[in-house]
């Protein structure tokens, strides 16, 4: 049985092109956003990633896996 996530060579290139594309477009419009905080005077800090998609953006809790990751409003 054919796995439905697997893709021929050309359509494996095209989809990694996508990607490939894709995380420039975010790279470059974080540095704009940097550029543009740092121009108006305001400071830029940077944060360790890890386990910021478990955490409560508002309270900072920790989510539990059974949660939907949405804020209820």
């Amino acid at each position: 049985m054919r796995n439905p996530f697997w893709h021929s060579g050309r359509e494996r290139k095209r989809i990694e092109d996508i990607y490939h594309k894709t995380a420039n477009h975010i790279v470059k419009a974080a540095k704009e956003t940097e550029y543009k905080a740092r121009l108006s005077g305001l400071m830029v800090a940077y944060l360790n990633a890890k386990n910021t998609s478990s955490l409560c953006p508002i309270s900072g809790e920790k989510i539990s896996p059974n949660e939907y990751r949405r804020i209820e409003t």
